[in-house]
């Protein structure tokens, strides 16, 4: 995982892996922030991801205090369905408080560019009395110029928006 930008308040990590399962959220939690809900954009690349895999990676998100899931690239409604079911999955046997406490939403952007969708991230993705400071990018698949991208489009958000 790499911090790819950073300024007092808000911090971005990209974090690229072939295959969901292979995202380790509780050793990440420390550099993202113990308890500290965080925005997830996930952007699927690759488009070959399983139920299992999706909802795995869903449970997790929401197990590390994730809050808010925007999917994006192959697959982006798919990607959002298996949260939202991970969400009923997880929280089953919470009390109406406990669940609302841990509610995550998500968002999906088919046919957006990595730029739009980290500009949604950045600047649309909250709710309630959320207003989130850390944000984490999932490529799963891409190459160098797609990463490339995410990271000027991160750096340019958190740069060009410094009076927030």
């Amino acid at each position: 995982m790499k911090l790819v930008a950073d300024d007092e308040d808000r911090k971005c990590f990209l974090l690229s892996v072939d295959d969901a399962s292979q995202v380790d959220l509780d050793a990440l939690a420390e550099q993202i922030g113990v308890g500290e809900p965080f925005v997830c954009l996930l952007w699927d690349a690759a488009g070959s991801s399983t139920d299992e895999e999706r909802c795995a990676f869903g449970q997790k998100l929401i197990a590390a205090g994730c809050r808010y899931a925007v999917c994006g690239g192959n697959n982006g409604t798919v990607w959002d369905d298996a949260v939202d079911f991970a969400f009923v999955l997880s929280t089953l046997d919470l009390s109406d408080a406990e669940r609302d406490a841990r509610f995550i939403m998500t968002t999906w952007h088919e046919g957006e560019s990595p730029e739009e969708v980290v500009w949604f991230a950045m600047n649309c993705a909250q709710f309630d009395d959320l207003s989130f400071r850390k944000w984490l990018v999932v490529l799963r698949g891409g190459d160098d110029e797609l990463r490339e991208r995410f990271v000027t489009a991160l750096r340019a958000e958190i740069e060009g928006n410094d009076e927030l």
